[in-house]
């Protein structure tokens, strides 16, 4: 992305909470901000969100919901810690990663309770590298189902979703206090959006061998696992 000064900006629309991508990341930031009475606005690039999160199992790991205490399932945020560190051989950053696992039952329970994602514990399959089951996914072990039902929850919380708006720029301080973010849409045409806080939840970048190669040479990747637009630059 390029960085701009503030000045530069014609700012046409505000947003108290920005959000950078629609999958479920953003998606789930635009329904924390929303309920807290914030102005929320998810900028899409695609004209339907999809993404990596559309192509997953949608499986999402938590450590001691209530949906794993009623199937019977001994867990804890400690454990799931401990899985994730050891998963990673120590290589993650810990703090972070602890940090997960403490808000993860939470999150689950937020999401099942307050905006109906249907999901359940899967008892009959342990994550490879996991020493509880740890997983909750949907009836169909589809992302796709997930995306759905939280693009769903997105639109009735009045939060805004804004597709075919690739964000390019960035206006930003000196301070990196970021003010907003100039969107170009598929006509070339430009709009500048200001914002209180700005949330990049826009994936990473396994679609682009050119930083796969200067910051994870380990990996010699030569095709993208994952949504062929994972490209973050």
């Amino acid at each position: 992305m390029t960085i701009r000064t503030p000045g530069e900006a014609r700012f046409e629309a505000n947003a108290q909470v920005l959000i950078v991508g629609a999958g479920a990341c953003g998606c789930v930031a635009a329904l924390a901000a929303a309920e807290r009475g914030a102005t929320a606005m998810i900028l899409e690039r695609d004209a339907s969100p999809r993404g990596n999160t559309a192509l997953s199992g949608g499986q999402i790991p938590a450590g001691g919901t209530r949906l794993q205490r009623a199937a019977g399932i001994d867990d804890s945020a400690e454990v799931l810690a401990a899985d994730i560190l050891a998963k990673a051989k120590g290589q993650c950053d810990a703090e972070l990663a602890r940090h997960i696992a403490a808000e993860s039952a939470r999150t689950v329970d937020w999401l099942v309770e307050r905006h109906h994602l249907p999901l359940s514990c899967l008892s009959d399959f342990t994550y490879p590298g996991h020493s509880r089951h740890h997983m909750h996914a949907s009836p169909s072990r589809f992302g796709a189902e997930l995306l759905a039902v939280l693009l769903a929850a997105v639109g009735a919380s009045g939060a805004d979703l804004v597709t075919e708006a690739r964000v390019g720029t960035l206006f930003a301080d000196d301070d990196g206090r970021i003010h907003g973010v100039r969107v170009v849409r598929p006509d070339g045409r430009t709009e500048d959006v200001a914002c209180g806080t700005l949330i990049l939840a826009c994936n990473g970048y396994g679609g682009n061998k050119e930083l796969l190669r200067r910051y994870m040479p380990a990996t010699k990747a030569t095709r993208c696992f994952g949504a062929r637009r994972s490209e973050r630059r």
